[in-house]
């Protein structure tokens, strides 16, 4: 499996980062994993073994956080 560091800017202009998981071969589905109040998707363990488990069987994951928590920037 593959995973790497993604960025993009919300509309504020402010960099949000995720990580984006993929399967070593065909992907057939993908899935968004969103965190809840003040948690995080990309330094939480539970969504590292989710993408890991989702990759092993063809699905790819993108965790991303929103501004100002986790890997993001911006204020909560």
């Amino acid at each position: 499996m593959q995973t790497k560091l993604i960025e993009f800017s919300n509309t504020q202009d402010q960099t949000l980062r995720g990580i984006i998981t993929l399967p070593n071969w065909e992907i057939k589905k993908g899935v968004i994993c969103v965190h809840g109040f003040e948690r995080s998707t990309t330094t939480e363990k539970k969504f590292k073994i989710l993408g890991n488990k989702l990759a092993e069987n063809m699905i790819a994951t993108l965790r991303f956080d929103f501004s100002g928590c986790g890997i993001s920037d911006g204020d909560f």
